[in-house]
């Protein structure tokens, strides 16, 4: 794992927030040479904070990843990008619908773009989301069950796959693409509970107040820990 990254150009957009920077941490120890891109929304979580120990060895551009003059020239030096820069509130997506679109679907095009003109042979690996899949009638989920997305979030996370796809096949830019089912981790924001359920219930116990759950306690969920991308 460590030989690939090593002495390799990394670039990470959004890497401010708790997927980012826990890579980021990750990956410094790796050798890798990394370049944070992050528009610090404060809807997002993205924070100087989550990569202070390490920030000296980091280049750190608070800028939006839609900015293309800004991103062309990362892109062009890249070995692999990290995509993570997204809107990640599929409860949002609905009230900014064009918020949503360009963040989760037209940056990625974007992206591939500048690799096609300027650097096809970098990798992109795209966060997506389990969102793709809407409802499903299985209890188990695999990569190949249909998709059929119920809110603009997953639809336009499931572009970017299109898209992604696309640029494989017709340019033969390396992708991977992973459909993310509940991360949670340290860094994590936990200020409300649209992101993560782990991390409100997390807030509220902090805070020495009742963990609310609705319905009757019997819902499944899939979780998947980043903790160990901080060893």
């Amino acid at each position: 794992m460590e030989n690939n990254f090593k002495n390799k150009n990394i670039l990470i957009t959004g890497g401010l927030g708790f997927l980012g920077s826990s890579l980021s941490h990750t990956l410094i120890g790796y050798g890798a040479n990394i370049t944070i891109i992050d528009n610090l929304n404060p809807l997002y979580g993205g924070n100087i904070f989550n990569i202070k120990e390490v920030s000296d060895r980091i280049t750190i551009i608070i800028n939006d990843v839609r900015n293309m003059e800004i991103m062309m020239p990362l892109v062009e030096m890249a070995d692999i990008i990290f995509h993570l820069a997204a809107q990640v509130s599929y409860i949002d997506s609905l009230q900014i619908p064009y918020e949503d679109l360009d963040l989760n679907a037209k940056a990625t095009l974007n992206i591939l773009e500048s690799c096609r003109k300027l650097n096809p042979k970098a990798k992109i690996i795209f966060s997506s989301s389990r969102m793709v899949y809407g409802k499903v009638d299985k209890l188990l989920v695999t990569e190949n069950c249909s998709t059929n997305p119920l809110s603009l979030y997953g639809i336009h996370k499931l572009t970017s796959e299109k898209y992604l796809l696309m640029y494989n096949k017709d340019f033969g830019i390396p992708i991977t693409i992973l459909r993310l089912t509940n991360p949670y981790g340290p860094r994590q924001q936990i200020k409300h509970s649209k992101y993560s359920l782990v991390g409100w219930f997390i807030r509220q116990a902090i805070e020495g107040k009742v963990i609310k759950i609705f319905g009757d306690g019997s819902q499944l969920r899939d979780y998947m820990s980043m903790i160990l991308l901080t060893q």
